[in-house]
C-alpha cells in the first residue's frame, strides 16, 4: 500500500525539526562543558575531582593549569 503524498511533507518537517533541536542541544551543552560531552553516572569521587579542578584550573572540565 503506497504512502500518501500529502502526509510526507509534514513528516519531513518534523523529523528536520527534530534533528536541528536534538544538533542545537548538543551543541549548547558541548559549550557549556569546555567542548567535552556531558557526563553521566557521577559518584562522590567524582565531584571531589570536579572541585579539585575547578579549584586549580577554574574550569570543572580542565586537569591541567595554562598559564595563556
Amino acid at each position: 500500500m503506497p504512502v500518501p503524498l500529502l502526509s510526507v511533507i509534514p513528516m519531513g518537517i518534523i523529523t528536520v525539526l527534530f534533528a536541528v533541536t536534538g544538533t542545537g542541544y548538543s551543541a549548547v551543552s558541548r559549550l557549556a562543558n569546555d567542548g567535552k560531552p556531558l557526563r553521566h553516572n557521577l559518584d562522590n569521587w567524582d565531584r571531589m575531582m570536579m572541585r579539585r579542578d575547578y579549584r586549580l584550573t577554574g574550569s570543572t572540565r580542565g586537569q591541567a593549569f595554562r598559564n595563556e
